[in-house]
């Protein structure tokens, strides 16, 4: 289990009760439903409210230096803020928005069926996978199904999500991007030449964001390249 999630009694709580989606086929997700079943839902229908979108929301520094410090162990390869080596079956990945806007840790390695749970910290935020059905080029695995999480404004309030499938899985805040505010899940041990993820960053994505997926693409391929 993750260090934050067994930390503090109140997040296990707030888990619980937060959404969980599934990533399987393209089109839908898997969400729990009445007991003894699940309940099939769109996953790429627009939640966002405009009325979040303000310029509160649109300010920050972006990449501070504590996130960018070397530290890990021998079955872990950890770059500050990347964390690739064992995969978990669970992480929390905390949203803020202090310093700059950033998903923490940037970078999380869970092994396939692991679950990824995003809390927010402060300021607000979302998680939306790169897909076309998100209105962003592809940056998961193709054949898999795009995630987008409401807004979330309440500290403490949470989105979760089931990857089935090996690969890697960028994504993206909405309202920050522009500043740099992407992360990346790697699902079990998937051939890196074959993921869309690994490819150069579009020239249509913001600056900060191609910034963050070059340096993400050069550490991921390290830490494979540490654990062959």
């Amino acid at each position: 289990m993750d260090a934050r999630q067994s930390t503090s009694t109140r997040r296990r709580y707030l888990k619980a009760a937060g959404a969980v989606v599934t990533v399987g086929l393209a089109g839908c997700v898997s969400t729990p439903g009445e007991p003894g079943g699940t309940t099939t839902t769109d996953v790429t229908g627009d939640d966002l409210g405009d009325e979040h979108m303000d310029d509160d929301h649109m300010d920050g520094d972006h990449m501070d230096d504590d996130h960018m410090d070397d530290e890990g162990d021998e079955d872990t390869y950890a770059h500050g803020d990347i964390q690739i080596g064992e995969p978990m079956a669970s992480v929390t990945v905390e949203m803020v928005g202090e310093n700059g806007f950033h998903f923490l840790p940037h970078v999380v390695h869970i092994v396939p069926g692991g679950t990824v749970t995003w809390e927010l910290v402060n300021s607000v935020h979302d998680t939306v996978a790169y897909h076309p059905d998100n209105g962003k080029p592809a940056r998961i695995p193709a054949g898999t199904a795009p995630w987008r999480s409401p807004l979330i404004s309440d500290p403490g309030e949470t989105f979760a999500v089931t990857f089935e499938q090996e690969g890697v899985y960028d994504y993206f805040c909405t309202p920050h991007e522009t500043f740099g505010m992407v992360g990346r899940v790697i699902v079990g041990t998937p051939d890196l030449d074959a993921e869309p993820a690994m490819a150069p960053p579009q020239d249509d994505l913001p600056a900060g964001a191609r910034e963050e997926f070059e340096r993400y693409n050069e550490l991921t391929r390290e830490a494979f390249d540490q654990h062959e």
